[in-house]
């Protein structure tokens, strides 16, 4: 999978069961008179709480395949971690709060009404997308990108004809995200590819992923051996 989350989201890191944040609306400033008393500024503080999910592969072999077990335990731990990409896409993605699973960014900006509706039902147009990005308060432009699943990428390439192709460009150097008007644009195979009437699409994610998204990670991976299984 393209799975670029772990790249723009904020990560933390744990040795306990969850993680405790802090988090404000920020300060405001004021005008005030010389030798005059001045406001009382002190921001409203609240402490957001992460749980700890935990994600487990469970991979039986016959004793013949202990006689090769170099060759079983290298391609198990290359294919673990391709597992893992793919568990964490997923959940990262669209996953349900609450559970054994981790809540994902689309399922908690729904949550909170962070969604922008297309101008004309189940139609993905130009014009969403100046919307979408209008949408997001200026503060977080500077560090905002993009990210959608490949099939809606292509779409929004098909608009570059009569926006004289400056709406999608390519990044600057090899190997540098695509632009799209004037943001970073990442390819996540876990989003919504197909426009369904028969279902709510969310296509399209913009804004600073770090500001609004982040993964815990606690201390920690175990590999273990179980000499015989009954």
């Amino acid at each position: 999978v393209a799975n670029p989350i772990r790249q723009l989201a904020r990560i933390r890191t744990t040795m306990t069961d969850n993680w405790q944040g802090v988090t404000s609306a920020g300060m405001t400033a004021s005008w005030d008179a010389e030798a005059s008393e001045v406001s009382d500024d002190t921001p409203t503080l609240a402490q957001p709480a992460i749980s700890i999910k935990h994600p487990r592969l469970f991979v039986p072999f016959s004793l013949e395949h202990e006689d090769d077990v170099d060759v079983v335990l290298s391609s198990f731990a290359a294919e673990a971690g391709k597992a893992k990409d793919r568990l964490e896409s997923a959940a990262f993605a669209t996953g349900a709060t609450g559970g054994n699973n981790a809540p994902g960014i689309v399922t908690l900006l729904v949550a909170a009404s962070k969604t922008v509706a297309s101008a004309t039902s189940d139609t993905f147009a130009v014009a969403d997308l100046y919307n979408t990005q209008g949408a997001v308060p200026d503060r977080y432009d500077d560090g905002a990108s993009w990210l959608m699943n490949k099939l809606v990428i292509n779409l929004a390439r098909q608009f570059g004809t009569a926006q004289n192709h400056a709406l999608l460009t390519n990044g600057l150097q090899p190997g540098d995200p695509a632009q799209l008007l004037g943001a970073p644009l990442y390819r996540w195979s876990s989003l919504d590819g197909v426009i369904n009437a028969a279902a709510e699409n969310y296509i399209a994610i913009y804004g600073d992923i770090a500001e609004c998204y982040t993964i815990v990670d606690r201390l920690g991976m175990s590999i273990e051996l179980i000499p015989h299984l009954f």
